[in-house]
Parts: structure tokens; C-alpha cells; sequence
């Protein structure tokens, strides 16, 4: 198995302090996935918030949106996978022993409780023999590729919207620019388990077009 390991989002949370106690580092603190049952909007499966920004998990893909208030929609960035099948499985691991609650308006019909929430996300056969899962902390989103045996990295490709630019930096990070501020998806690692070993494979983002990156 192949697998390709990215940040995502590059998000940044500043520590909490208070008089008297101890600097606390928030981005450290793991990511809440939490499963829709009708707080958000039917397409989302999934979501998750983290240093003023909001992830939503769809069918078929991640969008990320920052900088939205009341009055303002923020930006709002749409990854997908080029020619994702349209039946991957799109499911919550690593279940969590806490429970989100909506109460939100006055209409306790609307109201929804215990919700499920999870430590991951994970897209099964989002292409023949590749599977993607999501999860990090606070501070980053992160994304795990995981390739079969025989598949061609060059087959992944991610096609990307809404956002103002995008470009690789020296360190080979991919820099995705939008109206509010900069998503830093960090230079991927990746690697081929051997023998039980994990032994490195040479790997960069590619530009393939105003939209498109791969591997």
C-alpha cells in the first residue's frame, strides 16, 4: 500500500491565557467530526470547526469556508477528486464518547440531540483501490491517501473552486489564495509499507491547471 500523507488546511488558532494559568496550545487539540442528522444542510455528511473555519464533509468532496458571518458569506473552497465514483462510501471512524446538541430557534421540533461525532472521516473507493481519510487537531486539517497495490499515483488528481490562485512555494507547499486569507496544504510525505517498514518515496504537488493538482 502506497500511502500519501498532506496537511490540508494550515489553520491558525491563537493560545489561550488568563492571568495565573498556563499557556494553552488549541491547535494541538484533535478535530470533532460530527455527523449531520439536520443541523446543516442535506448535502453535508459531515463536519467540523476549527480556528474560524468550517468544514463540510459531502458525497462528493471537502468544503472549506472562512471569514462567513451574518452578513458576509466569507470564502468558501471546494476540493473533489477528478472522476470520483459516485458511489464511494463516505462514513465517520473512530467514534467519540461525546455527543453534540442543536438547539437552535424556538421550535423544539427542529431541535436535534445527541449526535453522533467521530475522530475521522473516511472516503472508501473514491477511485478504484484509493481511499481518503480526513482528521488532524485544531490547528490542521489533515488527509491520508491510501493507494492498493498497482495504482497509479498520477490517477489522483484533486480539482479545486472558489478560491483566487493557486501555487507551490520553495518548500513545496501548495498555497491555495483566497479572498480571506491563505489555505497552506504542506508538502506531502509519502511512502510505500514494505515488510512492515515504511520506506520513503520521492513526491510533490503538481499544478495542472487553473484548478487542478496532482501528485
Amino acid at each position: 500500500i502506497l500511502i500519501m500523507v498532506a496537511a490540508l488546511l494550515a489553520l491558525t488558532m491563537a493560545p489561550a491565557v488568563a492571568d495565573g494559568t498556563v499557556d494553552v496550545d488549541m491547535s494541538r487539540i484533535p478535530l470533532v467530526f460530527i455527523e449531520n442528522q439536520g443541523q446543516k444542510s442535506a448535502e453535508v455528511l459531515y463536519h467540523a470547526d476549527a480556528a474560524g473555519h468550517s468544514i463540510y464533509f459531502t458525497r462528493d468532496g471537502v468544503v472549506c469556508v472562512a471569514g462567513a458571518t451574518e452578513n458576509e458569506p466569507g470564502s468558501a473552497v471546494t476540493i473533489t477528486m477528478v472522476g470520483q465514483e459516485a458511489g464511494a462510501l463516505v462514513v465517520g471512524e473512530d467514534l467519540l464518547p461525546g455527543t453534540a446538541n442543536f438547539f437552535l430557534g424556538s421550535d423544539p421540533g427542529k431541535w436535534v440531540s445527541s449526535v453522533p461525532t467521530y475522530g475521522s472521516v473516511r472516503y472508501t473507493g473514491v477511485l478504484p483501490g484509493v481511499d481518503v481519510i480526513y482528521y488532524g487537531t485544531q490547528g490542521a486539517l489533515k488527509r491520508d491517501i491510501r493507494l492498493a497495490a498497482g495504482v497509479d499515483p498520477a490517477t489522483v488528481v484533486f480539482r479545486y473552486s472558489g478560491q483566487e490562485s493557486l501555487s507551490i512555494d520553495e518548500e513545496g507547499a501548495l498555497l491555495v489564495e483566497t479572498a480571506t486569507g491563505m489555505l497552506v496544504e504542506a508538502a506531502p510525505f509519502c511512502y510505500q509499507v514494505i515488510d512492515g517498514t515504511q520506506v520513503p518515496i520521492s513526491c510533490e504537488y503538481v499544478i495542472l491547471g487553473d484548478s487542478l493538482v496532482g501528485f
